[in-house]
C-alpha cells in the first residue's frame, strides 16, 4: 500500500530544499547574509498565506541586533514581522535570563502576543570566550565569565555549561514559557544532559 504524503512532509521538503539552498548562496555566492534570509523569508510568507499549514517563525534578540539603532527599534521590527504572519520568535542566545524576561515584556508592552521562545546554548569550548560575544555580539554575565576564565580545558567548559544551562532552563521553564529552543551545535550531549535534569 503506497505511503499517502502529508502536508507536514511537503512543508518539511521544503524548507530542508530553502535551507540547502541559503547555505549554497551563501558559501558560494557573492551575497550577504540578508540577501539570502529576505527572499526565504519573503517565500514562507507567501506559502503560509496560500497554505494555512505552513507557519514561520522569526529571531528576536533580547540584546539587540547588531545593526538596530536601539532595542525600541529592533523591537518595532520584530512587531511588523508578526503582522506579517509570523506565528511566534525564537531568540538569539542569551546567557543573563534578567535580559530574555526583559526583552519579553517590552515586547508585550509593543503588542507582541505570539509565544516568545528562549535560545539557550550550553558552553562547550574554551573559545567560545571571545568568539560568542564576537561573533553573536552577546554578553555573558559576571558571574559567569568568572567561573568561565577558571575553566583550564574544554571538558571543564562543558561542565559549566551544563550546570549554568540547567539553571537557565529551570528558570524560564517555571515562567511557563511555550517551549525551549537549545542551540545544538557541538552540545547534543550538554543538551541531553541539561533535559534529563529540568525535565
Amino acid at each position: 500500500m503506497k505511503k499517502p504524503v502529508f502536508y507536514t512532509e511537503i512543508a518539511h521538503v521544503l524548507a530542508l530544499v530553502l535551507l540547502a539552498l541559503g547555505t549554497a548562496l551563501t558559501a558560494y555566492g557573492d551575497l550577504g547574509i540578508s540577501m539570502v534570509v529576505a527572499p526565504a523569508y519573503i517565500l514562507h510568507l507567501k506559502l503560509s498565506q496560500v497554505f494555512p499549514f505552513f507557519t514561520f517563525g522569526v529571531a528576536g534578540y533580547p540584546e539587540k541586533h547588531e545593526e538596530a539603532m536601539n532595542i525600541e527599534s529592533d523591537i518595532a521590527y520584530l512587531k511588523s514581522k508578526v503582522e506579517a504572519g509570523a506565528k511566534y520568535v525564537v531568540t538569539q542566545m542569551f546567557f543573563d535570563n534578567s535580559r530574555y524576561f526583559s526583552f519579553v515584556e517590552r515586547c508585550r508592552e509593543a503588542g507582541i502576543t505570539v509565544p516568545i521562545i528562549p535560545g539557550i546554548k550550553p558552553l562547550t569550548s574554551l573559545t567560545q570566550q571571545s568568539l560568542l560575544p564576537k561573533t553573536f555580539h552577546i554578553d555573558l554575565p559576571e558571574d559567569l565569565a568568572r567561573e568561565f576564565r577558571r575553566c583550564k580545558s574544554n571538558d571543564d567548559v562543558k561542565a559549566l555549561g551544563v550546570e549554568w544551562g540547567i539553571a537557565q532552563a529551570r528558570e524560564v521553564k517555571a515562567a511557563n514559557v511555550a517551549s525551549i529552543h537549545f542551540y545544538s551545535m557541538n552540545a547534543a550531549a550538554s543538551i541531553e544532559a541539561i533535559a534529563k535534569a529540568v525535565y
